[in-house]
């Protein structure tokens, strides 16, 4: 048999425990630890259930906030990739109406005029003399002679104001009186010795584009013999450019 009685100090709970096989027992307990014991868990289960709902929020946040980065991201990739396949359109729309219009201007005759008195360029049906326009120059203009190598090094730059990129090819040339070498290599058929302008390093540059070009000759040849020359066409063999870099001396060929 147990029973219960209240002490009258306010703050403990007394209580009196009775056992038939023994003596009876006088407990005392602190009612604030009492209050302790039951409130205790209820705040932290309410605790824990606030943070949890806070977390839940912000990574829903986080998440809602990642998508829309997400998203924004990939409409930039979009809008640049379809920015980019427009101007190569647009460009390949004037590449086509530029031979267009060349074929057009030549087709009733079956003369074309020779731009370049060197016979190693095959000359292309309407090939037009573009230089005089100063649309591409050259600049930082470098020639590295060792026994029997030269590295020509050189910048082409775009003068287009415009914004509009610059296009076709690069040849460089190394001549003697007893031999011919082109850059790029393999630049010359080994049957004509001759090339066409589409076989030269292309280049599609906005502002600059560097050039390095090496040449290394079997036999040794007298360094005052050597000219180098530069020569750029455009994408339809119209001359752009034709520039001795070295010596800079020496008449152009």
């Amino acid at each position: 048999m147990q029973d219960k009685v209240e002490s009258r100090s306010d703050n403990k709970l007394s209580f009196i425990c009775y056992n038939n096989n023994t003596p009876p027992q006088f407990f005392k307990i602190n009612k604030q630890l009492i209050r302790l014991f039951i409130f205790t868990p209820g705040i932290f289960a309410i605790a824990t259930t606030a943070a949890l709902v806070l977390m839940i929020l912000y990574f829903n946040e986080v998440k809602s906030s990642f998508k829309t980065t997400t998203t924004s991201q990939q409409q930039q990739q979009i809008e640049e990739t379809n920015n980019n396949l427009t101007k190569e359109i647009e460009s390949k729309d004037s590449f086509i109406k530029e031979l267009q219009l060349k074929l057009s201007s030549t087709s009733s005759t079956t003369t074309t005029t020779t731009v370049l008195s060197s016979a190693i360029f095959a000359t292309p049906q309407g090939q037009k003399d573009l230089s005089s326009t100063n649309a591409i120059s050259l600049t930082d203009i470098s020639v590295t002679v060792s026994e029997n190598s030269y590295v020509a090094t050189f910048n082409v730059l775009n003068n287009d104001q415009s914004g509009q990129k610059a296009s076709g090819h690069i040849f460089v040339v190394l001549s003697t009186p007893s031999l011919i070498e082109v850059y790029p290599p393999n630049g010359l058929d080994t049957d004509t010795h001759q090339t066409n302008f589409a076989k030269g390093e292309p280049f599609w540059i906005m502002r600059t584009r560097p050039v390095k070009a090496l040449f290394t000759l079997l036999d040794k040849q007298e360094e005052s013999s050597v000219r180098i020359t530069a020569i750029l066409f455009s994408r339809t063999g119209d001359l752009l450019l034709k520039q001795q870099i070295y010596p800079k001396n020496k008449d152009d060929v």
